[in-house]
């Protein structure tokens, strides 16, 4: 009885945790494509982006700033946006992330958004790679995503 007054609270919160967490979309395919411009996305793991809609459908992007291209476009649905982690190449939800501008890293089209997923990387990145800007989720813009062309 003992045991389980031990372990009861643990398998609470780890159960709420999984129920709470946004767990991420499937890696792509080898043969998934970006669904705005039409690269094979599965040749740059470390750039890819998703969003995930409420019905199950997944879309793939071969970086951030294709996904933010995409959510631009949408007519207001329930999504959830997907971003990989320049540091730990975890697809996590983009929504945490802090988006570092400028640098001398460029994704597989060029200028894009270069996610992390703490203040703290944002700010190294930044010092690290000469970046000229950090933002977050809901200050990334149309106008912003046309000076990364």
């Amino acid at each position: 009885m003992t045991k389980f007054f031990l372990f009861a609270p643990i398998a609470f919160v780890l159960s709420a945790y999984s129920i709470l967490a946004a767990p991420s979309p499937p890696s792509p395919s080898a043969s998934e494509r970006c669904a705005v411009c039409g690269m094979f996305v599965g040749r740059h793991p470390s750039w890819v982006a998703a969003i995930e809609y409420s019905g199950g459908k997944t879309e793939y992007f071969d970086g951030p700033k294709d996904m933010f291209k995409r959510i631009f476009s949408l007519k207001p649905e329930s999504f959830t946006p997907f971003a990989t982690d320049y540091y730990t190449l975890e697809l996590k939800p983009a929504k945490d992330a802090w988006f570092v501008l400028g640098g001398d890293i460029t994704g597989p089209m060029g200028k894009d958004l270069i996610p992390v997923f703490s203040e703290k990387n944002a700010k190294t990145f930044k010092r690290d790679h000469g970046a000229s800007n950090i933002l977050r989720y809901q200050e990334v813009n149309e106008t912003l995503l046309g000076t990364l062309e």
